[in-house]
């Protein structure tokens, strides 16, 4: 290769001006090529060796170990149980299990001998984590692994040695680097721990000898062994430890083995994705209420000071673009240089790594195909026709002398459009030996119009205007350094020619000033004609973002004078429009660029020019992206339950929700809902190990089902349209802007209505924009939201008015919070900081002779603080017309200005003195009712009077004395006895009543002298059963020790004497929490109606019921001495009550399908069957728990529903009499297996038919009534009846008949069938009419209660507390099962924040303490 080396001053530095390429010469290519061929031999000899090496050891293992064990169980060595369900080896601990496997030579897979795992022909996956291994053996290998390469076996092979090392409880990804003498610790790890270091001065030696010097800090960094123990690690804090992976080529490797290059396409997404993704996403919606600055109390440096635009940064970066920025009136073109902030000297030639990107570009091209290979040359072609781009001839390369560098180039897919199917991206970031074209330009300031703003302005008039400009970027020319700092290598996709220079003569997008310099030019353009297009120039300047212009106007005539009057100014700039489209179905004859579209996007939204509505475009797609690009079309909504992934993660439901743009928030009630849920999922933690989620974790089940009816959901906001136009066609006069506010406990916001009044004298509205917050997670009171919401219309109103070209006449703020429009109408000084500045800030922008108060059902932002379903927001919907009175006069709105005093959140003293003068009484000024302590209350009472007595704060200081106490009690005795003023002595004559000296009256005159020779009181005072000091006492003499009724009505009648008081005591009791939790009252109700199952005739085992018992002994048939367990199953049926008994010998799901298949073989398929669910046999043993927990339910219920069955689960836990039918009889079953095995341990054989023989027992039992009392009732009735139809399995003696008519024999089988209904009818039906117990009809429990929830595997004393969050009711109307909510503890019972758990809960096994009514 040949190449032209220019020294310059700095001697590491070379460039290369021209390159040609020439063929190596042939004797060194040929010489390279045969040692190629020579050492790929070799090593393909070895491959091969080693693997018949490996595959003859293998055979000959194998062959041994099948020789040694051919049994079914290798571990027993027996064949009287397979080795999947041997419960010796499912008992083994993991290194014993893992040795065992070894050393027999199993199978991974299967377990069974005679292959290898790779071998297997078994497709079986772990049930547990779906990998390719036998669950049996799950726990051995799900250890963390010590590295993450998947090509070594130890540490000291490990190519990169990765493990996740625990602190403070807390997973770190560490790197372990055998080569450094230092430990490292990310910033940002290290905030995240909680640590705290000590300043350091830190020298690192990199690469080449290079030595870094800074200050950072060094941390002592707590370690988590995996024995629990705590190891301190010194390390220095830095902010990267790695750099983020690039993107890998791998077309060149699916080519080799025939595979997609998507296949293996290495995934690339830096970590910044997400973030950048959902400041995205809140930037949307923020349009229109950021604060000012932006960041609040600014200490960024990016925000303006001031009432300047930009910063001070922005406008020297802006000073220099404008410098840069020359017209060329003979060219009509604009000449741009760029803002170098960097020399451009030390720029480096890159061309060599931009020949690789151009080789990588054409292979990918090539497997693309023909069509996008071709779209990419004529799109290339295409630049070199309009003067985009030139080729450089080799004379230009050899003379220029100055700074060289080439821009990679690649292609970028849109399959969306038909017309170009892919476009050329220039990678003006790309890094080259640290060195990045973009870090040598000036950003310059954000000089785009508002987005919020054009938005509003293109919703005011009738016709609207929308137009693109045409190639805005490559309108605008650069300088020959910016041209020769741009080349890039094509060759028209010929891989065996030289590629040819080519340089760019435009601005370019993807430079980082590109976007600035392009709007500048375009600025500039339009105020070089604003006195002779005035409009045009306007509309230009203020309605354009970026290429696209965004107007609307009165009429049809003044847009299309406006767009030629466009068309002209931008010739000057070298720009032009592409095509324009109005609004309305009008005749496009005027102008060649109009184009008849049926929808438009209008910065981002989605617009209906004919019918002028905005409407909303939802895509659902979960497949995998190819260079940004889903593999898979959009789903449907009806394929969102069929097609969506078993399992979402936060990054995928962000991605989706993220692509509902509303910058107006015309959705807004419905996208609370979603981020509320996002808000959810966000602070969603793992409940194992109290960690959150990762981005790309799989979501819990329960919120998994939430997010799918979302989306679901999401495709009704389709069918809901927005008019464009906000004001009617025949308004007058200019509009009144209503802006509404209000708050929830779960978020807050804010919607502005424009009200017009129309010819008629009429009036109408319409939604011009909403915006909503999420409340914070931590709990704040629904005032300070309501004032949160105000501070959020305030700041709307402001960029409403600002941004409009609107004048209203006037501007109403409503909010349904009267504290809200108080604390407005107050200054700000005396309310908390919280309160205080978000009043100023209200205040300064807006009066506050605008805020009125309404309703909340009148108040329209309450519609978007709750998730709505999309129906309720069509076009004659509250949310989009306003309330109905708002088509009123203003006199009619139900509005107010009131404002209270009482104020919360107030910073003060206020001391109050209120007197009152009654004649004849004393009045009591202390309110009872505001005590929950009879102890306090006395004490309070007694320092007032004390206070009164002395008439002086220094009476608080005084120690209370008995005497204090006594008086405050006969002060309260005396305002309780002012009940019995007038009728005292008539009243209660029969009880000796008098007055003592005090002046209290007192019973007991009767009582003898020899009774009052004590200690105690020997007369008692006479209270009322129904005041609150009464009922405030017998609290107080309750709650010293919660005795019962008795004892405390014994101690009350020590010093008192209430009439009735037992009726109290009883009622204080009932309602006592303490109590419900020592004496556990367990919850009642009526017992619920039968299903309809139990009351129909049907065949035998129609409707069945299931229930496991056990576990039970079993002996190995050869191995005498060998133990195992099994379990027994009983089917038995709903209506003639017929049992069929069996075993089933596994955990497994497949050992109890035999046992189904055994009994549907004898039996038949049922229609239904019900069965406890596995999870919730709290009530049974450990053993079917953790047996019915290894069920897959959904194998079993397909495997039932494939013939026609229905599986049915209880609804709640521990409720074993909803499955009441096959409990009692397990009864009876474990009584007769006593009675027929005892203690002895039988066979499964053997035990199998002690249980077909104790199951034709029970179907010889009798059921419903009993004959013994009526000869004339026959024998009795037994399920054998239906089933042998005879009573027991004995030869039948009755006449059997010979005749071969075949109808003769059906007779004789139907009257024995009618018989038995006959007969069932009349002796087993009446039984079930009879309610056994729970006859009495108790209170429901509703949402909200508090209850203790019964347990048996814990004591008493640790019943959880939990909270009713749904009650089920019956078709009765009556709750027998609800919903529960409580927060899970971990074991020292010290709660972490976990999520909050639901279960389901009979009522019989709860406690009421707390009724919602009493809380």
């Amino acid at each position: 290769m040949n190449s032209d080396v220019r020294v310059t001053d700095n001697a590491s530095k070379a460039r290369v001006h021209a390159t040609s390429f020439d063929s190596e010469p042939e004797s060194l290519t040929t010489a390279v090529t045969k040692l190629q061929g020579k050492q790929e031999k070799i090593e393909e000899c070895m491959i091969n060796l080693t693997k018949q090496m490996s595959t003859l050891a293998e055979n000959i293992q194998r062959t041994e170990t099948g020789v040694k064990n051919s049994s079914e169980c290798w571990y027993h060595g027996t064949n009287a149980h397979d080795i999947t369900k041997c419960s010796g080896f499912q008992r083994l601990a993991n290194n014993d299990k893992m040795d065992a496997v070894r050393q027999m030579g199993a199978c991974f897979r299967c377990l069974r001998l005679g292959h290898v795992g790779r071998q297997c022909t078994r497709s079986v996956s772990c049930s547990e984590c779906g990998r390719n291994h036998h669950w049996m053996i799950h726990s051995c290998l799900s250890k963390p692994e010590a590295h993450a390469s998947s090509n070594v076996l130890s540490w000291s092979k490990a190519l990169l040695m990765i493990s996740s090392v625990y602190s403070n409880a807390y997973p770190i990804t560490t790197l372990w680097d055998p080569g450094s003498d230092m430990n490292l610790i990310t910033n940002r790890m290290a905030k995240h721990l909680g640590l705290k270091g000590r300043s350091i001065s830190l020298e690192v030696t990199r690469v080449g000898n290079v030595c870094s010097k800074f200050e950072t800090l060094e941390y002592n960094v707590p370690l988590n062994d995996c024995h629990g123990n705590i190891h301190n690690v010194r390390a220095c804090g830095i902010s990267e430890i790695t750099s983020e992976a690039r993107p890998v080529d791998t077309t060149s490797v699916a080519a080799l083995w025939g595979i997609q290059d998507k296949d293996i396409a290495r995934p690339h997404e830096p970590k910044e994705s997400v973030t950048k993704r959902l400041q995205a996403f809140f930037d949307v919606e923020s349009l229109g209420i950021h604060c000012n600055p932006k960041c609040g109390n600014c200490k960024c440096g990016k925000c303006p000071l001031g009432s300047n635009k930009y910063s001070v940064k922005e406008e020297r970066e802006l000073a220099l673009i404008t410098k840069g920025l020359s017209h060329d009136p003979e060219k009509n073109r604009w000449i741009a240089i760029y803002p170098w902030i960097k020399s451009p000297e030390t720029l480096p030639n890159n061309l060599s790594v931009s020949l690789a990107r151009l080789r990588s570009t054409e292979k990918r091209l090539s497997k693309r195909g023909a069509k996008y290979a071709k779209a990419y040359s004529d799109q290339m072609q295409d630049m070199v026709a309009r003067g985009v781009a030139r080729k450089l001839t080799d004379e230009e390369m050899r003379n220029y002398e100055g700074p060289v560098h080439y821009i990679p180039h690649h292609e970028v897919l849109r399959p969306e459009s038909k017309s170009t199917p892919i476009r050329i991206v220039f990678n003006s970031s790309a890094s080259y030996m640290g060195h990045v074209l973009n870090d040598y330009y000036a950003k310059g300031p954000d000089v785009l119009n508002d987005l919020f703003g054009i938005l509003l302005r293109f919703r005011e008039k009738p016709v609207a205007i929308v137009g693109d400009i045409s190639k805005m970027y490559n309108s605008v020319l650069i300088s020959e350094l910016d041209q020769m700092t741009h080349r890039f290598l094509w060759r028209n996709m010929n891989p065996d020619k030289n590629p040819d220079h080519y340089c760019l003569q435009t601005v370019t997008f993807g430079d980082r000033p590109s976007g600035i310099i392009a709007m500048t030019a375009l600025h500039k353009t339009a105020e070089m004609l604003e006195s002779e297009y005035t409009e045009a120039v306007a509309m230009l300047i203020h309605d354009s973002y970026v290429d696209d212009v965004i107007h609307s106007c009165d009429t049809v005539s003044e847009a299309l004078r406006k767009l030629t009057d466009t068309g002209e100014i931008l010739k000057v700039g070298g720009f032009q429009i592409k095509q324009w489209v109005i609004s309305g179905d009008h005749d496009k004859v005027y102008d060649k660029k109009l184009v008849d579209t049926e929808m438009e996007k209008v910065l981002g939204m989605r617009w209906e020019p004919k019918k002028d509505q905005f409407i909303f475009k939802v895509s659902i797609n979960f497949s995998k992206k190819y260079k940004k690009v889903h593999t898979e079309p959009n789903l449907t909504v009806d394929d969102i339950i069929k097609k969506a992934p078993n399992s979402l993660t936060k990054r995928m439901i962000l991605s989706q929700v993220a692509s509902l743009y509303d910058p107006l928030g015309l959705a807004t009630p419905f996208t609370m809902r979603c981020k509320l849920l996002l808000r959810q999922l966000i602070t969603l933690k793992n409940e194992n190990d109290g960690v959150e989620l990762g981005w790309d974790d799989p979501i819990p089940y329960q919120m998994y089902n939430q997010w799918i009816y979302l989306f679901t959901e999401m495709y009704e906001l389709e069918k809901v349209k927005f008019k464009r136009c906000v004001r009617p066609d025949t308004a007058v006069g200019n509009p009144i802007l209503v802006m509404y506010s209000d708050a929830s406990n779960a978020a807050y916001a804010t919607c502005a209505y424009v009200r017009f009044k129309l010819q008629s004298c009429t009036y109408s509205s319409q939604l011009l924009a909403a915006k909503s917050r999420v409340a914070p997670v931590r709990q704040i009171t629904i005032p300070k939201l309501e004032l949160c919401a105000a501070a959020l219309s305030a700041r709307m109103r402001k960029v409403i008015e600002k941004k409009s070209r609107f004048e209203f006449e006037e501007v109403l703020h409503l909010t349904d919070s009267m504290i809200v429009r108080s604390q407005i109408q107050k200054e700000s000084h005396g309310f908390g900081t919280f309160v205080a500045t978000r009043i100023v800030e209200i205040q300064a922008l807006t009066n506050t002779d605008e805020w009125w108060w309404t309703t909340s059902t009148d108040n329209a932002a309450d519609f978007a603080t709750r998730p709505q379903h999309p129906s309720k927001m069509g076009s004659d919907s509250l949310w989009q017309t306003g309330p109905k009175y708002l088509t009123l006069s203003k006199e009619q709105w139900p509005i107010s200005q009131p404002c209270i005093q009482e104020l919360p959140d107030r910073s003060c003293i206020t001391l109050t003195c209120d007197v009152k003068i009654n004649h004849g009484q004393e009045a009591s000024i202390i309110d009872i009712k505001c005590f929950s302590s009879y102890e306090r209350m006395i004490n309070i009472t007694a320092m007032i009077l004390l206070l009164c007595k002395r008439k002086s704060f220094k009476g608080l200081l005084h120690n209370l004395t008995s005497a204090d106490l006594k008086q405050a009690e006969n002060y309260w005795i005396k305002i309780v006895q002012r009940e019995f003023a007038g009728d005292w002595e008539k009243r209660f004559k029969r009880s000796g009543p008098c007055v003592n000296e005090n002046g209290i009256i007192t019973v007991g005159e009767r009582i003898s002298k020899w009774l009052k020779d004590d200690w105690n009181q020997d007369k008692f005072i006479l209270l009322s059963r129904s005041n609150p000091f009464t009922i405030l006492y017998i609290q107080h003499l309750h709650n010293n020790d919660h005795g019962g009724v008795d004892l405390t009505l014994a101690k009350l009648q020590r010093k008192f004497w209430v009439p009735g008081a037992r009726k109290v005591i009883k009622l204080i009791k009932e309602k006592c929490v303490i109590c419900k939790k020592i004496d556990k009252p367990r919850m009642e109700q009526q017992m619920g109606q039968l299903p309809d199952k139990r009351l129909k005739p049907s065949p035998a085992f129609y409707n069945t019921a299931l229930d496991l018992f056990g576990p039970i002994l079993i002996r190995d048939t050869v191995k005498r001495r060998s133990r195992a367990k099994v379990y027994g199953v009983i089917f038995t049926c709903f209506t003639c009550r017929a049992v069929y008994l069996d075993l089933t010998e596994g955990y497994d799901t497949d050992s109890f399908l035999s046992t189904f298949r055994r009994f549907v073989s004898i039996r038949g398929y049922p229609q239904t069957i019900h069965s406890d669910m596995g999870t919730q046999l709290t009530a049974a043993s450990k053993e079917i728990r953790n047996m019915m927990g290894k069920w897959n339910t959904s194998q079993i219920s397909t495997f039932s529903w494939n013939q026609g069955t229905t599986w049915s689960f209880n609804k709640s836990a521990n409720a074993p009499w909803q499955n009441g039918i096959c409990e009692a009889l397990i009864k009876t079953v474990k009584r007769l297996l006593v009675i027929a095995v005892g203690e002895c341990v039988l066979s499964f054989g053997e035990l199998q038919t002690v249980l077909f023989e104790v199951a034709n027992l029970l179907n010889d039992r009798p059921i419903g009534l009993k004959p013994g009392y009526d000869i004339d009732m026959g024998a009795y009735l037994c399920p054998n009846d239906l089933l042998l139809g005879r009573s027991s399995n004995k030869v039948p003696s009755g006449p059997m008949g010979n005749e071969p008519d075949v109808r003769k024999r059906f007779t004789i089988i139907q009257t024995i069938v009618t018989t038995f209904w006959k007969r069932w009818m009349r002796d087993y039906f009446p039984t079930l009419l009879v309610r056994h117990k729970w006859h009495t009809e108790r209170r429901n429990l509703q949402k909200g209660d508090i209850v203790l929830v019964q347990d048996n595997d814990l004591v008493r004393g640790n019943w959880r507390l939990a909270q009713v969050f749904q009650a089920n009711a019956g078709k009765d109307g009556k709750v027998r099962d609800v919903v529960l909510r409580y927060k899970p503890l971990c074991s020292s019972d010290e709660y972490k924040g976990r999520k909050d758990r639901l279960v389901n809960r009979s009522v019989h096994r709860l406690v009421l303490l707390l009724p919602i009514e009493d809380q």
